[in-house]
């Protein structure tokens, strides 16, 4: 008797589970922007077939320029647990002069001897950082004229003066 083997092979198709991937949209990763329009920066869009995208971001300032380079990290996260992260770079710039906090009066006064003490005068700047501010006296024959500037980190200026007249003396 004569025995045959038979090998039967039997391929299954299993379908291949793979998890999908986040698709993060076009974005602008280096930008130069106003410290007063940072509210305007458009994070990046992401999608994903695995259900909906959660986004989260941190922020970090680094060396650079006056006011420095802010790195804004966008973490993107689907419902099968898929993470995409992007990058924005972010050069900031600061065209915008201090303001004082409060301006000086003229005045007038009988005499120079009657001349008041200046003002203490301070200011604020928009990027948050100090303001310098310093003072120029200048006598002329019927007056005095007091100049504050104010200076922010980036060079940016603003002044304002008062002027104190007074009776020939």
């Amino acid at each position: 008797m004569k025995i045959q083997c038979l090998s039967l092979i039997v391929l299954f198709a299993l379908p291949f589970i793979g998890q999908s991937q986040i698709t993060v949209g076009s974005y602008d990763k280096e930008i130069k922007i106003n410290v007063n329009d940072l509210d305007q920066i458009k994070a990046p869009e992401a999608s994903s077939e695995c259900g909906e995208v959660e986004m989260s971001k941190t922020e970090a300032i680094f060396s650079g320029g006056c006011l420095g380079n802010l790195v804004i990290t966008y973490t993107f996260k689907d419902e099968c647990g898929n993470v995409a992260n992007a990058e924005q770079f972010c050069l900031l710039v600061d065209t915008d002069g201090p303001e004082f906090t409060a301006s000086p009066k003229d005045l007038e006064v009988a005499s120079k001897e009657e001349i008041p003490e200046m003002d203490d005068m301070s200011a604020e700047d928009n990027s948050g950082k100090e303001v310098k501010i310093t003072l120029e006296e200048v006598m002329e024959k019927h007056q005095l004229k007091r100049v504050w500037t104010a200076k922010d980190k980036c060079g940016n200026t603003t002044t304002t003066e008062q002027i104190i007249r007074f009776h020939k003396s």
